[in-house]
């Protein structure tokens, strides 16, 4: 059962939101010995600055964080994957490889769901992957497993149509149990872009952290 927390927090400014979570079942807040941060982004730099905040973030509550840009640099580009002849069956393989590799025993995988710009949205696959209007049964995202929600999500990035360089963002943040490949804290964050991509993705990663440990997903 998706349970949600009733959790609609104020970010470090005004820029940064969490919007809404969701944990799943009930459990007391647990401890992750090292968990991995996957931004599934078009850009590059936006990754490297979104995995190095949250993972930042975490850090300061001690709780140990891994970035994955330079474990799977291939992991959000199109071109590098079908020039290794990966299909997400070998993706499958790579990414619980390398989990196992990495010694993670949680995942957060965070995805750019939606994108303004002036009021005006131009999309491409029309579908969201968040908890927004939430039906049971009605997004997928919520039975797969990490690797699963991986492929998942993939495939909305590379569809094109929505803007790369927009003035809000909207994003998903699923943290995944390693032990079990399930779900257990998902969080929709917006972000209004009011100074350096840096900047930004700092504010995300103490939102974030703040919503998993105040929503009990993670013990400090």
């Amino acid at each position: 059962m998706i349970v949600i927390t009733g959790l609609i927090l104020a970010g470090c400014s005004s820029s940064t939101e969490l919007q809404v979570a969701w944990k799943t079942g009930e459990y007391p807040p647990k401890h992750f010995s090292n968990i991995g941060i996957l931004a599934l982004l078009k850009s590059n730099e936006a990754r490297i600055d979104v995995e190095n905040g949250v993972a930042e973030a975490l850090r300061a509550q001690g709780i140990r964080a891994t970035t994955t840009w330079d474990i799977w640099p291939f992991a959000n580009n199109q071109e590098i994957m079908k020039k290794m002849g990966y299909d997400k069956e070998k993706m499958k393989e790579v990414i619980q490889q390398k989990v196992a590799e990495q010694k993670m025993d949680a995942l957060l995988i965070i995805t750019l769901y939606d994108a303004f710009k002036e009021e005006r949205y131009v999309p491409g696959k029309s579908v969201s992957v968040g908890v927004v209007g939430f039906t049971p049964g009605m997004y997928p995202a919520y039975g797969y497993s990490y690797y699963g929600y991986y492929g998942y999500a993939y495939d909305i990035m590379t569809t094109p149509g929505y803007y790369v360089d927009a003035s809000t963002y909207f994003v998903e943040s699923n943290l995944y149990d390693i032990s079990t490949e399930q779900l257990i804290w998902t969080g929709q964050t917006s972000t209004v872009i009011q100074s350096s991509p840096e900047i930004e993705a700092e504010k995300l990663g103490r939102v974030l952290v703040k919503g998993l440990i105040q929503g009990k997903a993670l013990a400090k």
